[in-house]
């Protein structure tokens, strides 16, 4: 076990690093509070959570309450100051505070962290002494965010507890609370036990009588009475023992949660704690952000006392849900695949967003663009993409083409469809391999597959989408419209893209059979009259326009890497003349259409196939 503090001599305990460095080398762990009142020694208050999430990290976990309580209590030299303990790959970052009056001695926040490699560099001193910046590994800074942001909690539970005693009065209620709920646990684990036994002596007696009359060996009735009486094997009974430890620590931590605070407090210091362990690890790839924190920048806001702020900086630096820095563009749209916009919407008054953020999330809608929201918004187009732009960096939406009835799924890789079968089963009560069978295999747009599934029509190709539609008719007791149908149809397409499992396939013109000097003939411009003449737009309101300008203008783009709705908003071309290009060079063999996943290098390199 090495124990360091900040007035020592920097140095690290590093082993040779076979793998490549992740951005922060350690996950958090738990967090958990230590307390010493007068007269009652060191306690453990509260630890969370109550069981790892991986069957490896289990020293946090394992350690008894009264030898963790009398680990993090440490003499008065080592308090006031960030400590860091590590013991074998589980590294405990700790601040233990001396209150000079009341019932409370001492309290100590500690914070468990575990390497995410075997081989890891470990700082071990110097985390905070200013003097020394030779060491900017990502392991001493993701300790050292650790450290600042527990020193912004204990200086705030110090002043509480000295303004109206928070810290002791709601410890001594916590500690108060698992005492008498394991006392009733135990209780009721005894009296089951009693009538585990009775049961098993009436099955052992009645076997006896059985066997009497039918003339059973010994050897046979010693074999029911075992049976009848015997433990759990060798092998089952640590994997009862675990399950039952989990049920009993997990019921104690809900009613610590619901606890009602003392009259002279507000917030509950548990729920409090809970919190903070949630933004020390948010960017966690495990952890689902809450609207509040994908709000307040690069740390989470933790209210103790339900009044005073406190910031919490994650472990890790960066955002693990970006992955373009680029603005996003006005034919885009945003999916929020972690929280609604009503919801971040309801965030607000906790998180420091710009004011006309809530004007562009009660706006934002999949159906339309960035443009049409900007619109609706009422604000200027720029503002609009700043917004966007910031919500996109802080995790809280993607950036997608907008999703409308004309819009064609595929599925790029299972991988994601494994990951995220039951978040969706909870979120609609269908197999997320049926829905994504048929938005991706059905080769149907999404306008026909929620006409298949509202209608229930069975001919040709809806088959799948009226077995879609049927799944989603049994989640509904009460009966179910067709327009509700193609409402959660839609919903679902708009699930799936926001998480990754499926991508809107776009629309690329590719130029062909272009000549040197790219002029037509007479029968190509009558060609493209018929065409004018059976098109589904009217061009009577208009001035006759001949696509061949645009074509040789556009020339250069048309190679089939540049969407069509990329074309739109870098030419500033309209739908109508859009519409025109296409007939004229389908017409005139001059086009192709084609319909594909976008690729990384599209619309000059906007990634979006990785948003």
């Amino acid at each position: 076990m090495t124990v360091s503090t900040s007035d020592t001599s920097p140095e690290t305990l590093s082993t040779q690093e076979d793998g490549p460095t992740s951005d922060c080398p350690f996950r958090v762990l738990g967090i958990a509070l230590v307390v010493d009142e007068i007269g009652k020694g060191a306690r453990l208050g509260f630890r969370y959570p109550v069981t790892p999430s991986d069957s490896g990290d289990d020293l946090f976990f394992s350690l008894p309450p009264r030898l963790m309580a009398k680990l993090f209590r440490p003499k008065k030299p080592l308090c006031q100051q960030p400590m860091t303990i590590s013991v074998g790959e589980t590294v405990f970052c700790c601040r233990a505070i001396i209150m000079d009056d009341g019932n409370l001695d001492l309290f100590n926040v500690i914070v468990a962290l575990a390497p995410t490699a075997p081989t890891t560099t470990i700082p071990i001193a110097g985390w905070l002494d200013d003097s020394h910046h030779a060491d900017d590994s990502p392991s001493f800074l993701a300790v050292r965010r650790v450290h600042m942001s527990i020193a912004r909690l204990c200086r705030v539970l110090a002043r509480e507890e000295r303004r109206c005693q928070y810290v002791s009065l709601q410890s001594s209620q916590l500690i108060k609370l698992q005492e008498i709920m394991r006392q009733e646990l135990d209780q009721r684990s005894k009296v089951n036990s009693a009538a585990n036994s009775v049961d098993a002596t009436e099955v052992t007696q009645a076997s006896k009588r059985r066997s009497h009359r039918r003339g059973l060996s010994g050897n046979a009735m010693a074999s029911i009475s075992a049976v009848a009486t015997s433990a759990p094997t060798e092998k089952e009974h640590p994997a009862k023992q675990e399950s039952l430890q989990f049920e009993v620590e997990q019921e104690i931590l809900e009613q610590l949660l619901a606890i009602s605070p003392p009259d002279e407090h507000h917030g509950n210091l548990a729920h409090e704690l809970v919190q903070v362990y949630h933004a020390l690890a948010w960017k966690d790839e495990e952890f689902l952000p809450t609207p509040s924190i994908l709000l307040s920048g690069s740390h989470g806001i933790i209210h103790v006392n339900r009044h005073v702020a406190v910031c919490i900086e994650p472990a890790a630096s960066g955002s693990p849900i970006l992955t373009s820095t680029e603005l996003p563009r006005s034919y885009q749209t945003l999916l929020f695949p972690h929280a609604t916009p009503n919801e971040l919407v309801q965030s607000l008054h906790m998180a420091s967003a710009p004011p006309r953020l809530q004007q562009l999330l009660l706006m934002v809608n999949p159906r339309k663009s960035l443009a049409e929201i900007t619109v609706d918004a009422a604000l200027p187009l720029g503002v609009t993409l700043e917004l966007a732009a910031f919500l996109v960096k802080q995790g809280a939406c993607v950036v997608s083409s907008v999703v409308t009835r004309k819009t064609t799924l595929a599925c790029l890789t299972t991988a994601a469809i494994q990951e995220r079968a039951l978040d969706f089963s909870q979120e609609f009560g269908v197999s997320i391999f049926i829905a994504v069978s048929v938005f991706s295999s059905s080769g149907l747009t999404l306008g026909e597959i929620m006409s298949g599934a509202a209608t229930g029509n069975s001919k040709s190709r809806n088959d799948d989408a009226a077995l879609l539609g049927r799944e989603i008719s049994q989640q509904f007791d009460g009966g179910v419209s067709p327009a509700e149908i193609e409402e959660v149809v839609y919903n679902m397409a708009v699930w799936l893209r926001s998480h990754q499992v499926v991508i809107n396939m776009e629309e690329y013109l590719v130029a062909v059979g272009t000549d040197k000097d790219g002029y037509e003939t007479q029968d190509s411009k009558d060609s493209w009259s018929a065409a004018v003449e059976a098109s589904e737009y009217s061009y009577d309101q208009t001035p006759f326009q001949h696509p061949e300008s645009l074509y040789k203008e556009l020339l250069d783009n048309l190679t089939g890497s540049t969407s069509t709705a990329a074309l739109c908003w870098r030419f500033e071309l309209d739908p109508m003349q859009l519409h025109r290009l296409k007939s004229w060079g389908l017409v005139n063999n001059k086009l192709r259409v084609l319909s594909r996943v976008p690729s990384p290098n599209d619309d000059w390199n906007t990634k979006l196939s990785k948003q």
